[in-house]
Order: C-alpha cells, then sequence, then structure tokens
C-alpha cells in the first residue's frame, strides 16, 4: 500500500530526515550542513510510504509570496515506482490548495527531464547548489496539471528563442 502525508517543520520529521541524509549526504556526498538548514522548521514536508515503510520525501515553503518545492529524494529500494512523481504532486497540488499560482524549484542536472515530465520548465540559467549544477525551474497551475498546457509553454519558449 502506498499512502502519503503532509506533516508540519515543527512535526516528527525523523523519517523525512533519514530519507534526505541517505540520498543527499551519504550517496550524493552533500554536507549534513548543506542538506539540513533553517527552512525545515517552517516548510511543509511530504512523506510517501510504501508498505508502511518511509520511502520518499520533499519539503514546501512560502517565502516573500512565492511557493518553492524541493529536497525531493526517494531511497534506494522504492525507486522506479512512481514515488517521486507521487511526493512532487502532493507537495504542488499543496501549493495550489494553499493559493500559489506557480511553484519554483531547483533541479539537479540529472533531473531536469523528470521534472520537465512532469509539467515544470526551466526558468533561468544553471547554479551551482553545493557540488551540483542546478536549474531553476517552475510549474504554473495550468501547465502542471495539463499536458496540453506543458506543450503550449514549450511552444511559445520555442518561439521565443
Amino acid at each position: 500500500m502506498i499512502r502519503g502525508t503532509i506533516l508540519s517543520g515543527r512535526g516528527d520529521l525523523s523519517a523525512c530526515k533519514a530519507i534526505r541524509m541517505k540520498v543527499f549526504v551519504e550517496e550524493q556526498g552533500f554536507s549534513e550542513q548543506e542538506e539540513m538548514d533553517d527552512l525545515d522548521a517552517v516548510s511543509l514536508h511530504g512523506l510517501v510510504w510504501y508498505d508502511e515503510q518511509p520511502a520518499a520525501t520533499g519539503r514546501l515553503y512560502e517565502q516573500d509570496g512565492v511557493f518553492h518545492a524541493g529536497r525531493f529524494a526517494v531511497l534506494p529500494a522504492y525507486r522506479g515506482r512512481g514515488l517521486g512523481d507521487l511526493v512532487v504532486r502532493l507537495m504542488v497540488n499543496k501549493a495550489f490548495e494553499l493559493g500559489a499560482d506557480e511553484v519554483h524549484l531547483g533541479a539537479q542536472d540529472q533531473a531536469m527531464k523528470f521534472y520537465e515530465k512532469i509539467g515544470f520548465r526551466i526558468c533561468g540559467d544553471a547554479y551551482r547548489d553545493g557540488h551540483v549544477r542546478h536549474y531553476p525551474m517552475v510549474a504554473g497551475r495550468d501547465a502542471f496539471y495539463s499536458c496540453e498546457g506543458h506543450a503550449a509553454q514549450e511552444a511559445d519558449t520555442a518561439k521565443e528563442s
């Protein structure tokens, strides 16, 4: 059974933090100081369970009227089961419920195609976060819920080039 929950930053985040430590610190080589920050306390955290085991996580916060999603991670044993897609949609849908018109995130270079398939598009130049190149991406409400909207955005972007 698969289920997703949303937790307050003031709640018990031990499962979310354990997933992030495994993926970002142990696998990808980020330091614990880079991974854990003050935004955790003011964020909402998504946690996806697979057969009653914590398997994927992500977070969402609002800053100066802009909603930011990130820290999406799926434990290795649970990859390839759609849990990454599920946790991203869980958090982005929550942002829209809270009144967001769009959601921003910083995508690692190797994850860009994943986010594009969900409805995000690149909205700026590459930058470094730690030792990994990232791209700023954004998904609007219409593009996120409609593949046609995403295709239309791509067509508009191509016209601007």
